[in-house]
């Protein structure tokens, strides 16, 4: 649940059924044979970051459709990707993303005393040159002023190249965006946080 409430299919207008669509395709084509599908219930209504999402759905489109670009910017792994949403999440603690990436953490890697590291603000020992330079270049974006140091940015472009480099600094900016509206719309985990 989330401060606004969840839409039912019946109340949208012309550009929440837009962005219906494109949400409803979006969840079926990822979640294809997984029943339920995550944040969409059997009478349709959207859940999780989608709900809130529908309220503004000019602005849930933007959102989708920045998402979808950055996804398909080359140069990290899914592991890498999770590095950095993870310390996004342990930054802003974000009920629904924490709990969404507790789960997906593993499905992509991750031990969990990785994600306890994280979680609590450390750099897990297990992560390689790479994937300790992503965490280091995420940790610095989201908890500290001012320009990404030099340093990090060259170490960046040596263990993923210039496109993961732009991959993960764009990737951290949408998640912490994201961040933001969960906890302003107080978003929730589903109470069986594992669907």
């Amino acid at each position: 649940m989330n401060r606004l409430g969840c839409r039912p299919p019946s109340t949208f207008d012309k550009d929440a059924q837009e962005f219906y669509n494109v949400i409803h395709k979006y969840l079926t084509e990822t979640y294809k044979g997984k029943v339920p599908v995550r944040n969409l219930a059997v009478d349709g209504t959207l859940g999780g970051p989608f709900a809130t999402l529908l309220h503004t759905p000019l602005v849930g489109q933007h959102y989708h459709g920045l998402g979808a670009a950055i996804e398909n910017i080359p140069g990290l792994t899914p592991f890498q990707r999770e590095i950095a949403i993870l310390v996004t999440a342990a930054k802003y603690r974000a009920n629904y993303a924490v709990a969404a990436h507790l789960v997906k953490g593993p499905a992509v890697g991750f031990t969990t005393n990785d994600i306890e590291s994280i979680m609590g603000g450390q750099c897990p020992p297990s992560l390689d040159v790479a994937g300790t330079t992503i965490y280091k270049a995420a940790d610095h974006l989201v908890n500290r002023p001012g320009t990404l140091p030099q340093t990090l940015y060259d170490g960046l472009k040596t263990h993923v190249g210039l496109d993961g480099t732009k991959h993960l600094v764009h990737l951290v900016g949408l998640y912490s965006y994201l961040m933001v509206v969960l906890n302003g719309f107080d978003v929730q985990a589903p109470e069986d946080a594992a669907a």
